[in-house]
Order: structure tokens, then C-alpha cells, then sequence
């Protein structure tokens, strides 16, 4: 496997997918051996990787979250993402202009990645908007941004907790400025630690910095 080495000295720890002692066989499945993640180095049954990548093109170590491969979500694959730059300025930026993202998205029928396939999902609040200060960093979170709209990362379809409706597109953990004035809801500028926030969350879905 590209992702995984085998590891020939059996550990004492406890496999984080199983919680079963490394030494002892997975809980899940019968490969045997034990494996650790190439890139961050943990280490888990190999039959326990297996069961967790199965139909999956990634792996997310199960610990520190570190993505091998590329994540691809179940966002609904009709949708649109564009932007454009305004001279306005952005709260708490005042040296800048402001980036508008607007993504538009439909309603459709639920395919088999989705909760309840064969049924129609809800595309309600679109188009919807974000805002991002037209800096270097902002610049750089809109790249991360577009890629996880591409990689069909920005929505999924669940409940929609504002209209306690299921079958809704809604957001998919990565947040969203969508206000440019703060009104005391947490979604609008000034807010100087929401780039920093934001590219973590885009980090951990797997988006990384170009």
C-alpha cells in the first residue's frame, strides 16, 4: 500500500481503530500484521486500515486526523461556485477590498452515497454568500476553498438544523463568513482568527496550502 508500511516489530500499544493490543489480533478483520501511516507515523492493525479505507481513495489516521490521498465528500455534483472582488472594504481590514463567493446549488435525487438514496434532497437558502478580505491570506483560503468545492467537500446532504428538515444540502464543517458585518451570530468581520480557523478546517478535510 502507498500510504502504509508494515511495521516488523510487534507493538504492546492499543490499536486506536480497535482498541485491541497491537500484538493480538484486529477485531475487525483477520489480516494479520500491523501497519503505521507513512506520513505521521502512527500504527494500527493492518486488517483494521483495510476495514477503515474500504471504498475510499484516502485514509485519515484515526488519531491525528492526517489525510494521505485525496478526500472526496458527497457533496451533490449539481452546483456552482464563482466569485468576484469589490473595493468595499472588510471589517477589520481596512487596507483591502472584499471577496464575494456565491454558490448556487439545486435540488435532486439522492444517489447511493447519500442517507436516503432515491430521494429528493432540498436546496433551500441558495444562492448563498461568503465573504473573505481580498489579501494575501484571504486570496489563499479562496484557493483551499475552491478546491474543496471541487473535491466536493463545502456540502453534503443531512438535516438542516435552522429548519429541522431532512434531506437539506447543508454545510459540511468548513466555516463561512456569511455576513460582512458581525451582528453578534459569530458569522461576519471583524473576526482576526478566522482565516487561521478556516484553513485548519480545510487542513483537516484534507485541503492543503498550494
Amino acid at each position: 500500500d502507498k500510504y502504509t508500511s508494515a511495521v516488523e516489530n510487534i507493538e504492546t500499544d492499543d490499536c486506536e481503530i480497535c482498541l485491541e493490543k497491537l500484538e493480538n489480533e484486529s477485531l475487525f478483520d483477520e489480516t494479520f500484521g500491523t501497519a503505521q501511516l507513512n506520513t505521521c507515523g502512527h500504527k494500527f492493525h493492518s486488517g483494521c486500515i483495510k476495514q477503515m479505507v474500504k471504498g475510499q481513495a484516502f485514509i485519515q489516521c484515526p488519531v491525528c486526523r492526517t489525510i494521505l490521498g485525496t478526500k472526496t465528500g458527497d457533496q451533490p455534483l449539481t452546483g456552482q461556485m464563482t466569485w468576484a472582488r469589490n473595493s468595499r472594504t472588510t471589517p477589520g481590514y481596512p487596507n483591502c477590498g472584499v471577496i464575494i463567493i456565491t454558490y448556487k446549488m439545486m435540488p435532486g435525487i439522492q444517489t447511493e452515497e447519500h442517507p436516503h438514496p432515491g430521494t429528493q434532497y432540498h436546496a433551500w437558502g441558495f444562492p448563498r454568500t461568503a465573504f473573505l478580505p481580498d489579501n494575501q491570506k484571504g486570496n489563499e483560503v479562496l484557493k483551499m476553498l475552491i478546491t474543496a468545492f471541487q473535491n466536493r467537500l463545502t456540502f453534503t446532504v443531512g438535516t438542516s438544523l435552522s429548519r429541522g428538515q431532512d434531506d437539506c444540502i447543508v454545510w459540511n464543517g468548513i466555516h463561512h463568513k456569511t455576513r460582512l458585518v458581525e451582528d453578534g451570530d459569530g458569522h461576519g468581520y471583524p473576526d482576526m482568527e478566522y482565516l487561521d480557523r478556516v484553513t485548519e478546517e480545510l487542513e483537516i478535510m484534507g485541503v492543503k496550502q498550494e
